[in-house]
Formats: structure tokens, C-alpha cells, sequence
């Protein structure tokens, strides 16, 4: 039977925004996959470095952007899209998981 590897295979990036890009280069350099939470990084240049640097290692590069299938945030987009409530100023939810009674 073949022993089981210790070695993580990918990593998740849960830091403060400004330590994405290089914790992110930095795993992707040792041919981890990597889960990094949004945004990506501070600024569009480091962002393209980091999906630059994940195709060249083959391994993925995915930020977390959950809520943007969240069916509130779409029905705003739509609303918005449609000119229903006017000029955006704010947008706030609240995204939970409810009871199985609710």
C-alpha cells in the first residue's frame, strides 16, 4: 500500500488584501493550486501577474466571489439594469443560511 503524502496540494489565501499577490506567487511557484479570498490584490497589474503566473505553473487561481450568483445581488443588477430604482448610492444583504422551517 502507497503511504499517504503530507504535502499539501493547494493552499487557501485568507490574509489581509495587501499580502495576496505575493503568498499567492509564492504557492503557485511551489505548484500549489490556490483559493485566494477577493479581492485579489490591491491593484490591476498584481492581479495580472498572478493569473499570468498561475497559467505558466498549470495549476488554478480562484478568487472568492461567492456572492455574485446570490439571488439578491442579481435581482438588484437586474433593477439597475432596468432603471427601477434609480441612481445607486448604496447596496447592503445580508447573506445567511436559514432555518429548514423558514
Amino acid at each position: 500500500m502507497k503511504a499517504k503524502s503530507s504535502i499539501p496540494t493547494k493552499g487557501a489565501i485568507c490574509t489581509p488584501t495587501p499580502s495576496h499577490f505575493q503568498l499567492t506567487i509564492s504557492a503557485l511557484a511551489a505548484r500549489k493550486h490556490v483559493f485566494c479570498e477577493k479581492p485579489i490584490s490591491i491593484n490591476a497589474k498584481e492581479a495580472q501577474i498572478m493569473a499570468v503566473a498561475a497559467r505558466k505553473s498549470g495549476k488554478k487561481l480562484m478568487i472568492a466571489h461567492a456572492q455574485r450568483l446570490y439571488i439578491p445581488h442579481m435581482k438588484a443588477k437586474d433593477l439597475l439594469e432596468r432603471n427601477e430604482i434609480g441612481k445607486l448610492l448604496t447596496f447592503r444583504t445580508f447573506l445567511g443560511i436559514g432555518d429548514k422551517e423558514d
